[in-house]
């Protein structure tokens, strides 16, 4: 319910300042996205300091830490253009090698966590960030669907929009996953 509040009163903003307001590396929508996904590694990180957590805990933290890192590419860029690429691909391997080196805790944390609705809000989540948001926001879509009354802003919005209802729901998912995993945690 916040997410579609927050949504509505960025399409509010838009409509009463305009795009430059929400859109740009330090609009609105490129801070709140920074917010979602800080508050979501704070969450994990709280975790994560839990033995029994920290197999399931870990591999998000820095895959979410590899997309945190793409949304500061504007800042990254400016050590030299393309650089957020390597923290970023840095931190997935990371992910990866921590979780093949702990595949049995990281298989039964996610057993646990598929017995809930967490699995789908990542799975969701991931969907909306790494394939909606990128097909919504190409420009040969909008173009071909507005023809004349293409406007360039379109296609950025829209991406910007729904990357931030993704980044919204992984907030979520971080949340139910740390209750899940605490709550099966006890109960050893």
């Amino acid at each position: 319910m916040a997410l579609g509040v927050g949504l509505f009163g960025f399409t509010e903003a838009l409509r009463l300042y305009g795009p430059q307001v929400l859109l740009g590396e330090r609009g609105v929508i490129e801070l709140t996205q920074l917010g979602f996904l800080v508050a979501a590694l704070c969450q994990l990180g709280r975790s994560s300091s839990r033995q029994s957590l920290r197999a399931a805990v870990v591999p998000l933290m820095l895959l979410i830490g590899a997309v945190l890192v793409r949304e500061l590419d504007g800042a990254l860029d400016l050590i030299v253009h393309g650089f957020w690429k390597y923290p970023a691909w840095a931190l997935a391997l990371a992910a990866l090698a921590f979780s093949a080196r702990n595949r049995e805790a990281v298989v039964n944390s996610i057993d646990q966590m598929r017995q809930r609705r967490t699995v789908g809000l990542f799975v969701g989540a991931a969907f909306i960030v790494f394939i909606q948001s990128r097909i919504l926001g190409r420009q040969v879509v909008w173009s071909g669907a507005l023809g004349s009354g293409y406007l360039v802003v379109v296609p950025r919005l829209v991406e910007e929009l729904t990357e931030l209802a993704g980044y919204g729901l992984l907030l979520v998912a971080c949340l139910d996953v740390t209750t899940v995993l605490e709550q099966a945690s006890s109960e050893r």
